[in-house]
């Protein structure tokens, strides 16, 4: 268990999402230049995607490492987002790496491109689900009172 708050945890995991999003972003643009007629775009693309793989290997790592315990004990859905984190999530991660293997092994840059752009598509949206679903301060929050401005 962390003796991180979770303030910090959620602020730690959606700065390597920024830094994961920036990444994407420059591998698009080299995928678009080379869709566009740009060979000397694909070395680039390429090598974003190396950088990309990376770091998206190491934030699932340290994204599992530092919610696995503490998604279940953060509010009565709780158990819900673990089951979400566990199978549905570890699923999408799967099939984001395999994505990027898949344009890693393309020898043909259009095609590679064209993966790239479905991949980034699809990458984005598992982070925005990510900090609405999990990493949103309503939901991963240090109190552990959540008032409501409504009464009864």
């Amino acid at each position: 268990m962390t003796t991180m708050r979770f303030s910090e945890i959620r602020q730690l995991l959606i700065e390597e999402h920024r830094h994961i999003r920036s990444l994407a972003a420059a591998v698009s643009d080299a995928a678009h230049h080379v869709i566009g007629g740009d060979p000397a775009a694909d070395a680039t693309m390429r090598e974003g995607l190396d950088r990309l793989e990376r770091a998206l290997g190491a934030h699932n790592v340290h994204e599992d490492t530092l919610l696995r315990d503490i998604v279940p004990t953060i509010d009565a859905w709780g158990k819900l987002r673990e089951s979400l984190l566990t199978e549905s999530h570890a699923h999408e991660h799967a099939a984001l790496t395999a994505s990027l293997g898949e344009c890693r092994r393309s020898s043909d840059p259009h095609v590679t491109a064209a993966q790239v752009t479905a991949l980034v598509t699809r990458m984005l949206g598992h982070m925005d689900a990510e900090e609405r679903e999990i990493l949103h301060p309503d939901i991963l929050r240090d109190d552990v009172i959540a008032i409501s401005g409504v009464s009864g």
